[in-house]
């Protein structure tokens, strides 16, 4: 089942930034919530923030090898803890979004970011990222509570 979260998660995201090409590359950013959030389609050669701008290339085959060990990691995790589908889904999440981002990479040597927080000075970001996120904060608040995980 969680083969099919990380597969879903990449779908999502390829078709969130196929929306993004479509309707915001060459246009002028769209409001969504005025003072809080806009469409901006933006090409992240780089990573979170700017880091390692143009190496993309270095950064996608990265995000690959990072997720498959994360998903070795993952099937280990599932095998000794099998009722604990939140901490296993949050695993999923994070491989989602990091194949995503780095299936983009390699093909065409940037991301696609489009997401612009307009109330703070955030980077612009992408579908995979909010997958990366939230599965990262769910990771994290079942790695603190809960102390039946066995890893």
């Amino acid at each position: 089942m969680n083969i099919m979260t990380i597969i879903a998660i990449v779908f999502i995201d390829f078709m969130s930034k196929f929306a993004a090409v479509r309707l915001l590359e060459g246009m002028q950013p769209i409001v969504i919530i005025k003072r809080v959030i806009s469409l901006e389609y933006v090409e992240n050669t780089g990573a979170a923030f700017g880091i390692l701008k143009g190496k993309s290339y270095y950064l996608g085959w990265f995000s690959i090898a990072l997720c498959a060990a994360m998903l070795i990691f993952m099937l280990i995790v599932k095998s000794k803890n099998p009722r604990k589908k939140i901490f296993v889904n949050s695993i999923a999440m994070i491989i989602g979004g990091a194949l995503a981002n780095g299936i983009e990479r390699l093909y065409h040597e940037y991301v696609i970011d489009f997401f612009k927080l307009t109330f703070i000075n955030f980077p612009v970001f992408n579908m995979a990222d909010v997958f990366i996120t939230v599965g990262t904060f769910l990771f994290c608040l079942n790695l603190l509570f809960d102390r039946k995980i066995k890893l």
